[in-house]
């Protein structure tokens, strides 16, 4: 299957939001971890309010915490479905092209494409090959194609 074939499956706008997803993957991966860490911190901790609030109440420690986790709930949602996207398709991947990920995404985000396939031993046109095929993996896995 030729570059453009594959290409031309997952819209340019989909392609460019994957890569984005990838490219922010160490990010939304600590943010979950921040996220799961904190919540239980928030359920185990114990509330001792010393400054009354709405003409002299003491807040409610149960509606305090429910509040917290409300707050960060739908974004760590949306970054643990995607944490959990890529972690599935980087198991599925032969070795070559998690290593083709890591570099181009995580480890060297900012080289240029012959610099990455340079150090993948590939030619420009096998690593655009690769990473079409690679992202619309990650594509799919998303359920954006």
């Amino acid at each position: 299957m030729q570059a453009g074939a594959v290409r031309a499956e997952v819209p340019t706008w989909v392609f460019r939001l994957v890569e984005r997803e990838l490219y922010e993957y160490p990010i939304s991966k600590q943010a979950v971890a921040d996220y799961e860490r904190d919540r239980q911190e928030i359920l185990l901790a114990s509330w001792h309010p010393e400054i009354p609030v709405d003409g002299g109440r003491l807040p409610d420690p149960t509606q305090r915490k429910a509040t917290l986790l409300a707050l960060h709930h739908m974004t760590y949602l949306k970054r643990k479905r995607i944490v959990d996207a890529i972690e599935s398709v980087m198991r599925t991947l032969p070795a070559d092209d998690q290593n083709l990920v890591r570099i181009r995404y995580w480890d060297h985000p900012d080289w240029d494409v012959e610099t990455v396939a340079r150090e993948l031993v590939m030619s420009r046109s096998e690593f655009y090959r690769r990473r079409a095929h690679i992202v619309r993996l990650f594509a799919i896995r998303m359920g954006l194609v």
